[in-house]
């Protein structure tokens, strides 16, 4: 049970950061090539360090999630919630939209992380 709330906390923090990049990258005016000119630009945005540390965290809590779980459990649901989160706040908070095929393709992945984790989670 431990495992799979480390797992939880490592796939919404993986999700978090990839949110926070998402934002961080919309603060950004300068084109590729003035960012690449001065990276230091990027390091005065306070969401891309947020995300940062969001990814150092699952870095972390994923590491001791796999010293419990099989990688054949762990990986396939730590990817696939967090494409389920990622979706899920693009739809409600970025005004993204998803056409039905779309849904029916989000739906699936959420009965294949359900059918995942009802399997052997040690090795």
């Amino acid at each position: 049970m431990e495992s799979y709330i480390l797992l939880g906390l490592a796939v919404v923090s993986n999700a978090v950061g990839n949110i926070f990049m998402k934002l961080s990258s919309e603060q950004f005016s300068e084109s590729l090539k003035e960012v690449l000119i001065n990276p230091w630009v990027i390091f005065q945005n306070g969401l891309w360090f947020l995300g940062i540390a969001c990814f150092g965290l699952t870095l972390v809590v994923y590491t001791k999630v796999l010293s419990q779980m099989n990688l054949s459990v762990a990986y396939p649901i730590m990817t696939s919630l967090g494409f389920v989160i990622v979706v899920m706040f693009s739809v409600l908070y970025l005004g993204e939209r998803l056409a039905w095929w779309q849904w029916l393709g989000l739906l699936c992945v959420m009965i294949g992380v359900f059918l995942l984790s009802q399997g052997n989670s040690h090795g």
